[in-house]
This record gives structure tokens, sequence and C-alpha cells, in this order.
């Protein structure tokens, strides 16, 4: 089970290495490849920006997974605060989109609609509802809300967003007439007009008749007005009469059953003392009135009867209108029969009818008749306006909207206590109206205090109160509301001079107003001027206490220098100063945002501000900090066109704060602004970051920076920054990266700490640590654990000896537990001898280990090592000895004479030997020219027990010239293949000439190793094919021409007389192949005879 450390590697690295086996059957190396890539099956992930823009366009959903990861922004440390700003808010769509645009990896989305206006007809009206198509700029994520200005308009959607698009094209539907449409996106606002043109034909809404006969409202309102004018004496009684005559004349033609123009002309006749004509009309009429069962008709009866009092004035008359008018108000709610009642009731005083009209309006509401009665009995009677209370303002409204109020009204009106009323804005309202009319000061007076009894000291209003300090009324906080008023246009005027000097003495204005009016004071007045002087103790005083309230504006930075001064600097205006200095005015141009959202890689929490008219104040420290504008939603966005001005940064200023609070904490992260890409320059860099460390407020990715950056000082001023050794072993190296983990490490080697060193190295490994550094932990590792087994500590040595770092103690302790490849052991044997290291463990392992894989290359030469350290036993040398032999037959090489003089005294000594050592011996024999007596005896006695019992080797033919060979080998050539050990191996061929086929099944005489015997004669050859396996799977190993010239023979034997016959022969000598072959029958004959008494 094989595990890769894949820390701090990325994709594209490799890893490439190789695993040795060892074993019985040989060493086999296995080596591997890996590539850090992206998983199977999907799409290649980005490593920059620019990678990531276009992933972000073929996959965004991927792309928004990616953006929200842990590992997204690991290497992009200069842009942390704009990606964690951005995903503070509450989309992570939006955020993504704001960071591309940001980052300009895209254009941001612009939306664009057919047209501006939608118009239709009636009949082209779709009646599946009309179709807005809607068109984005480009790709990428938007959400649009969808607005309108009536409330009958019907959206299936109230919220678009790019999902509902397709090719970058969306579709609304809306159902309505006449309406706008806002399509409003953060960046925009969209506006389309739907307009429907419907047409009326035949309809003439003007002149339509109505179905019960009575004329058009426009008709009756007419006259109403009429009636009105002539009760306000507003007109000409003349004129007023003719415009009616005329209306009725017109009129009662069109509608003769309308009643309401019958009590109008019998009214109008009366007025005009058309006494007669009247009479006989009204006569007529009430003749005619059959049926009084309604509302309206017992009004209409109750009219006749007041018109009937108004031609006769007899008492009688008057009496039965006014009881039957109380009547009616009994049985029923009825304005007219109340105005009746007033009119015809004498026991009623003009006080008591007055006190009624306010009844009426308070049961009626504002109805011009009560207003018109109660007016004309005011113009009558002016000395009965003795009470306040809204009736009687609008009362007064009234008579001013129909200029019927009179001098006389007006003056008793204003004896009355009128600025009481509750009802401010009424009282303005007729109080300017007024105004226009007398232009008295009491009216300009009672105007001003309802204003500012309102509380209205808008601009529209800055009018009335210049007008009232002009007029010089004593109102007070009047100069008040008139500053006030012109706050925001102080500066672009002319100030009285009163103004100047009563503010001079007293000052309760507010704070915007106060600032505005000194600002005028600092751009108007010279400092020597009495005015600046007279106004200089406050101005510093507001300053002092705008200061300390950490108040900034471009406005109060004038008052600010005017007054500070690096002396009056102390530790609490220390900590209030360092935030003004670093304010910025910052201009959006967002129409949507509502707040601005500071956010700063190194600390936490973010700082925010509300939004003013697209201006807002705020400090920022850093300059990698992220400014980003949020709306309404919580969505965030990044403004490429954002204004920012630092306002009143003033470097002397500054340096006086960093020395009253250097633990500030803005100033702080002021000062390690440049940390992010800048080492340490100096020890004070060192103490703030050490500082910073112990702020909970600073985030755990710049703790991680000033972690990196404080390591990196320590490492290049190892000297002068002793005192932080207990820190630096207290880091966890797996929050490094792997740079400064490397220096930590030479660190931890350089102070001492080679345990801490070591457990970082074993756990992450010793890649760019020096290897001069790395010998030094290794060696005291070794020592302090007294040679104690460590996996770690032997592949550090290993490394160590591969890059030539020799020492001792590493040979020795790897001698004492290295295992590996057969040929590294090897070479480390070597180097230990010839370091004179203690080598006994190795040397044994090292030749246990070749005659265990059979890597013997370099056996003799390990072996020799081990019998000079003296490690070898007894049975460590019969396996050499074993193998030795063994390699020596496979590949047919020659043994040293110490190894032959030990196979010999070994075979003559003792018995059981291993096979191998008999046919090593014999081998070796056969490539000598000559034996000694001893080995010639020992050479004859095995050589002939093999051939006894059918065992063969090809190098038996080199014995010939040494001893006798036995009658075996006569007429015998053997073939022999060294190979792999049980197989089967076949000799097959063909004699020459006579084309026999022949084949033999060759012996495996010693493991690996096959031979056969073939018998030829002087007239024969053979071609031979050596062939191992059976069947299909038989193939051809070896091939060889064989001739009888190789083969061995004795004078004498039979295979020599068969010879010696076959060339007489062939030498047509047949007298003498006749001779020779009867001595061979007698010789054959005396030898059976000879056997048989034997």
């Amino acid at each position: 089970m094989f595990e890769i450390n894949t820390i701090d590697l990325k994709s594209g690295d490799e890893i490439t290495g190789a695993v040795v086996v060892v074993g019985n059957a040989g060493e086999q190396k296995i080596e591997y490849h890996y590539s850090v890539g992206e998983a199977s099956g999907q799409k290649a992930m980005p490593h920059t920006l620019t990678e990531f823009g276009a992933f972000y366009l073929e996959n965004p959903s991927q792309a928004r997974h990616l953006f929200v990861s842990d590992n997204f922004m690991k290497d992009q440390v200069q842009r942390t605060a704009l990606y964690e700003g951005l995903l503070e808010g509450s989309s992570e769509h939006q955020a993504l989109e704001a960071f591309a645009v940001a980052m300009e990896l895209k254009k941001p989305v612009q939306l664009t609609v057919q047209a501006k206006t939608l118009s239709f007809t009636e009949e082209e009206l779709p009646q599946d509802g009309i179709e807005l198509v809607v068109t984005a700029s480009t790709w990428g994520w938007f959400a649009a809300q969808i607005k309108t200005d009536v409330p009958w308009l019907i959206f299936p959607q109230k919220r678009i967003t790019s999902r509902d698009f397709s090719n970058q094209q969306g579709v609304l539907t809306a159902f309505a007439d006449v309406a706008k449409v806002q399509i409003e996106t953060p960046m925009q606002t969209l506006e389309v007009c739907i307009q429907v043109n419907r047409s009326y034909k035949g309809k003439n809404i003007n002149n339509a008749l109505r179905s019960d006969g009575r004329p058009p409202k426009a008709v009756v309102r007419y006259l109403y007005h009429l009636l009105l004018a002539y009760l306000n004496e507003s007109h000409e009684e003349t004129e007023i009469f003719s415009q009616m005559d005329q209306c009725l004349e017109e009129n009662m033609k069109k509608y003769p059953a309308s009643s309401g123009l019958f009590l109008y002309r019998v009214w109008l006749l009366a007025k005009q003392e058309r006494i007669d004509e009247a009479k006989k009309l009204l006569a007529w009429y009430s003749s005619n009135l059959t049926r009084i069962s309604t509302k309206r008709q017992q009004e209409e009866y109750l009219m006749t009867l007041y018109l009937q009092w108004e031609l006769t004035k007899k008492e009688h008359d008057k009496k039965e209108a006014a009881s039957a008018a109380l009547e009616l108000q009994k049985q029923t709610d009825s304005l007219v029969a109340s105005l009746v009642w007033l009119m015809t009731e004498h026991d009623l005083s003009d006080a008591e009818k007055l006190r009624q009209c306010e009844r009426l309006y308070r049961i009626y509401g504002a109805k011009p008749i009560i207003y018109a009665y109660a007016a004309k009995i005011c113009r009558e009677n002016p000395d009965e306006i003795r009470r306040t209370g809204e009736f009687w303002i609008q009362l007064l409204s009234y008579m001013l909207r129909y200029s019927c109020l009179t001098a006389e009204l007006a003056n008793q009106y204003l004896t009355l206590p009128l600025a009481g009323i509750e009802n401010a804005q009424l009282l303005y309202h007729v109080m300017k109206r007024m105004y226009r009319s007398c232009k008295d000061n009491q009216v300009l007076t009672l105007i001003c205090s309802a204003l500012i009894r309102m509380g209205k000291t808008s601009p529209a209003y800055a009018y009335w109160f210049e007008l009232g300090i002009a007029q010089e009324i004593n109102l007070t906080g009047l100069n008040d509301a008139f500053m006030t008023s012109i706050c925001d246009q102080i500066l672009d005027r002319e100030l009285p001079n009163s103004i100047l000097l009563y503010y001079s003495f007293k000052n309760d204005l507010d704070n915007h107003t106060r600032l505005n009016l000194y600002t005028y004071i600092l751009e108007r007045f010279p400092k020597e001027s009495d005015m600046y002087q007279a106004y200089e103790p406050q101005m510093d005083e507001f300053a002092i206490r705008q200061l300390l309230d950490g108040r900034i504006n471009a406005k109060l930075v004038p008052l600010y220098d005017n007054w500070l001064s690096p002396s009056l600097i102390d530790e609490h205006l220390g900590h209030v100063l360092t935030t003004l200095l670093f304010s910025k005015q910052i201009t959006t141009t967002l129409p949507y945002a509502k707040k601005v959202v500071v956010h700063y890689a190194q600390l936490r929490p973010e700082q925010s501000a509300r939004i003013n008219g697209g201006e807002v104040c705020i400090p920022v420290y850093a300059n990698d900090a992220a400014i980003l504008f949020e709306d309404a939603y919580g969505n965030r966005y990044a403004d490429p066109d954002m204004k920012t001005v630092l306002l009143m940064y003033r470097e002397e200023l500054a340096a006086v704060c960093r020395q009253k609070v250097p633990e500030q904490l803005m100033l702080m992260i002021k000062e390690s602004d440049d940390f992010y890409t800048k080492p340490f320059a100096n020890q004070e860099n060192l103490q703030l970051a050490k500082q910073l460390l112990e702020k909970a407020e600073v985030t755990r990715s710049f703790k991680h920076v000033l972690t990196e950056r404080m390591v990196e000082y320590c490492y290049f001023h190892e000297e002068q920054t002793r005192e932080l050794d207990a820190w630096l072993v207290s880091l966890n190296p797996g929050e490094l990266t792997k740079k400064t983990r490397v220096y930590l490490i030479e660190l931890c080697i350089l102070r001492g700490y080679s345990k801490e060193a070591f457990e970082y190295v074993s756990a992450y490994g010793s890649d760019g640590i020096s290897p001069d550094l790395l010998l030094k932990m290794t060696v005291r590792r070794i020592t302090e654990t007294l040679y104690e087994y460590s996996e770690t500590l032997v592949n550090l040595c290993v490394r160590l000896l591969q890059a030539e770092q020799v020492h001792e103690t590493l040979l020795r302790y790897l001698c004492m537990h290295y295992v590996g490849p057969t040929q590294d052991m090897y070479n480390l044997l070597c180097a230990a001898y010839d370091a004179k290291a203690d080598s006994k463990d190795l040397a044994a392992r090292v030749v246990t280990q070749m005659l265990f894989t059979g890597k013997i290359d370099h056996l003799e030469e390990a072996y020799e090592i081990s019998k000079k350290s003296h490690c070898v036993s007894g049975k460590l040398d019969r396996a050499v000895l074993v193998v030795r032999c063994h390699e020596s037959l496979m590949k047919e090489s020659v043994l040293s004479q110490e190894m032959q003089d030990t196979l010999e005294q070994l075979l003559l000594e003792q018995q059981d030997l291993p096979e191998v050592f008999s046919l090593a011996i014999l081998q070796q024999y056969s490539r000598q020219k000559e034996l000694s007596e001893k080995s010639r005896h020992l050479c004859e006695q095995l050589l002939y027990a093999y051939c006894a019992k059918g065992i063969y080797m090809k190098c038996f033919h080199g014995l010939k010239d040494i001893i006798e060979l036995p009658h075996q080998m006569e007429g015998r050539i053997i073939v022999q293949w060294n190979g792999t050990p049980d197989c089967h191996v076949w000799l097959r061929g063909e004699l020459i000439p006579r084309g026999k086929k022949v084949t033999y099944e060759m012996q495996e005489i010693y493991p690996g190793i096959y031979t056969a015997g073939v018998f030829l004669f002087p007239d024969e050859m053979v071609q031979i094919s050596v062939r191992c396996g059976d069947g299909d799977e038989e193939k051809e190993v070896k091939e060889v021409l064989l001739d009888p010239t190789s083969c061995y023979c004795r004078e004498g034997s039979i295979y020599g007389e068969i010879q010696k016959l076959i060339e007489l022969e062939r030498k047509e000598n047949y007298d003498q192949w006749k001779a020779e072959c009867a001595k061979a029958i007698r010789n054959r004959e005396a030898a059976k005879e000879l056997y048989v008494l034997l």
C-alpha cells in the first residue's frame, strides 16, 4: 500500500521515481511517474485570472462553485480584499459578476429595449399581452426589478435575471392601456411608455342626455358657481344675472322636465324684481308637484316654500318655510333643509347663525354654500368674528379665494389669536393669500410663525423668512429658521449683516448650518477683520467638538486646518485624528448604492457608511482595501468610475499620531500596507508584525502573511532575532508556504532545534534545504537518538550521500540500518570500507542479499570485504561457493584458483556436497592443459561417475588431452544449451547426405543446463536446431552444424574400427576393407569368450 504526499504540489507538477522489489528471483525495478492534474471528467481548472475569465464564459455554474471555494484566491493575495468583500454580499452570482467586471475580465451587462414607447390602437392591442423585448449587451449575471407607475399593470414577474434570457434576449409580458414601465438594475434604469389609443365614435360625453331628463352636471355646476358669486358679491349683479339668464334660456328648452332649472329661474326672476313672472312660474311648478316622497322631492318642495317667502315677504310664508325645514331635518339628513331653516328662522341671531354654520361644516365638510352664507353674515356684521379654529380659517381662505374679504373683515381677523391655531399648515396657506392682498407685517408674522411651528425650513420657505428679517418683524426663532432654510445656499449668497452680528454672539444652529456659516466666514472675511475675530472662538470650539466626535467632510477640513497644530495633539486627540487623517470623500455613479463598504484583507469587521447624494466620507487606511457599494438588497458592486479624495492627510500630523498612539490599530494597518508585497526592511517592521499578530481583529490570512514575513526576516537576520526562538518552534509548518517552511527548518537547525527540524522534515520533506544544514541536522539527530532506527533518517542519509555529503556518522548509521537495491548496498559498503567506517553488519547483509537475489556481479569483492571484516560464517562461505559455481556453469566462466583449491579440498574430504561443485570443477579442469596428480585423480573419478550415469556436458570433451575419456564418450558429440530450468528441450535435424530426419530429447542434467549426445560417422553431418517448448509453443533457441571431426575415438575401439572401414570403402580399397572386417570379427569373438570366462 503506497501513498503519495501531494503537499505543495499543484497542477502540472510531476513525481518520478522507482520502487525496487527484492526477492529470490532477483530484483525488479518498477518506475513510476505521476502528474498532478484535474480530476477525470472535469474541465481544466484555471490558474490565472485571464483563464478564469474564459472559464466563467464557458462554465458559469462551475465558475461560481470555484469562485466560492477556499482555494480560489490562494495565490492572488493582492486581490483578496476585493474578493472577500464581494462575497460578504447577499448574492454569490452578483459577487462573481462584480469581481469579473472589476478585474476587467468582462464588460458589465447593459440592458436595452426595442423602443422607448410602444403605441397600439385598440384593434392592434394583443389579447395575450404586450411583449417588451429586453436585450443584454453581453454575457454574465444580472438582476433587474420591474416597476410601473400604475397599480393595474400586471407582469408575471416582478424581477428578471440572466436566467430568464436566451441568447442575451428576454421577453416581458404586460397587460395595460397606458403605463410607464421601469426596468431597474444597479447600473441603469430603462423606461418604456405603453400607450393604447382608443376611439369613442358616436360618444359625446359633454352633450350626452341623461336618462332621467335632468341637465348635465356641468350645467348644474355652472349655475351653482353663479349663485355663489352672487352670495359672495364678487361680481356685478347684472353680469351674474345675465349669464344665469342665458344658461337657463338655453337649457330649459332642452330639459323642460328639470325641476332644478325651474327653481333657478324663479329665484333669478325674484332677484331681478320680476315678481309677477316669478309668482306665475312658481304657481305653475307647484301645481305640477304630484308626489313628494323622495328626499330630493321633499327638498324641491321646501325650496318652493322658501321662494314663496322670497316673493311675498309675508311672515306666514316665512314661518311655513321654517317649519317645513325643521320637519325635514328631523326626518332626514339634509343640508338644504338646514340652510333654509337658518335663512327663515327669525329667532336666530347672527352669532347663532355662524355657530350653526360651523356645526354644518363639521357635519357636511367643506361645502362652498356654507362658506358663502357664513361670509355674507360676516360682511354684514364683522364684529361677530370672535373665534378661531379650523372652520374660521377655512372661511377666511374661502373669502380670500373668492375675493370677498373686506378690509374690515381682515382687521377683525388679525385681532384674533391666530398664532395659536393648531392647524398651522392651513394658517400658512390662508395667510399667504392674505399677505398678497394686504402686505401687512402682522400677516407676515403669522406666516413665519406658522412655518416655524410646522418645522418648514426647507429652501422653498426661505423667501418668507428673509422677508420677515427685512421687515424687522420680532419673532422668536426667525433667524434660525432663515439660516436653516438657506443652509445649502449660504456660500452662494450675501448674508444680511444683522444675521452675521446676531450669530457672532449666540449660535444655536444645527451643526450642518453652523458649518456652512463658518465656512462663509472663512471665505469672506480675513483673519484680521472684526467679524472673523468675533467668530473665531466659537469656530475653534465647534472644530474641537466635531473633531472629537470623529466627523469629517470637505467643509470641516479648513476649520480643522485653521485650528489644528501638531503641538495640540495628545493621546486622546491622536486616536480621533487618525481616523480623520485617512478619511476619503468617495463619489459614486451607481444610482442605487445605499452604502459604501470598506473591506480590508487585514482585519475585521468591515467599515461602512450611508451614502447621501452619491457622496460619503469614510476612512480608508490600506491602499489595497476594497471600496464596494451595496444596494438595498445587500448586493455589492465595485464602481470603476468612483472618485476618491483624501480630505486632510498631513504627514506631519500623521507622524505625531504615530508617536502618541503607536498601538492604534488602524495606524498599524497603514504602516503594514506593503507587507503583502515586500519583505521587512528593519526591526521596526518586525516589532509591528509581532503586535499585529496579537490583535484579535487581524484576519487569519493577514496573520499568515505576517508570519511568513517574520520567518523570512529571522532567516536573513539570524543573529538579531534570537529572542524569537520560542515563537519559531511554536509555528505550524503546514500553514506556511514551501519557501518559508524551508526558512523555518533551516533556522531550527542553525539554532540547535534539531528535534523540531527533524519532525518538520519527516512531515514535509527536505526539498530546498541546504545540504550542509541537512547534514548537520541529520548527524546531530543520529547522535541524539543513539543510532536508533528511523526510516526518515535512513532516507536523509541516502540523499546526503547522493549529494556527496559524506560523513562517518552517516556511513555508520547506514551500515547499521540501510536496506535497498543490491548495487546501492554494495556502493555503500565500498564507501564505508574506504572511509574505514564500521561496516561489519552491512558486509554480511550485502553478501547475503547478493546470494538471495542472484545479483552477484560484485559478489567476490563484497565477499572479500566481508572476510576482511571478519563477519563471514561457514554457512555463508558455502552459500557463496554454491552461487559462484552456479554462475560459472551457467555463464561458462572461469573460477579463481583460490576457489578451485577450495572446491578440490571439499570434494576430496567431504561427501554429499552439492552437485554444482562437481560439475563446476570438471568444467574448470576442461580449460586447463595439465593437472596435478591429485586433481587428475579427482577429475577421472568424477567424469567416469557422470558418464556411467549417462550425464554428459560439452566441457567433457576438453578433458581428452588430460585423461583418457570413458568409452561412453566415443563417437558422441555433446550438444549443450544453458537456459531456463524445467523446460522441454529438443534437438531436431537432418542427416547429411542421407536426408534422414532425427530428433533427440535433451536431458536437464542440472537446473537450466540441457545436454544430448549425437552419434556421427565419418561420412555424416547433421544440421541441428535446439528447440524449447512443446507443440505450437516450441521455438528455436540455438542452431548448430555437427560433423564427425569433433568426435572422440580411441585406438582399437569399435567406433575406431568402424571409422576405418568407412574410410577404406570411400577410397575403394576393398581388399584392405575385407581384411579389416575379418580382423574386427575375430576380435569380437575373442572378446565374447573372454567376457564369459571372466
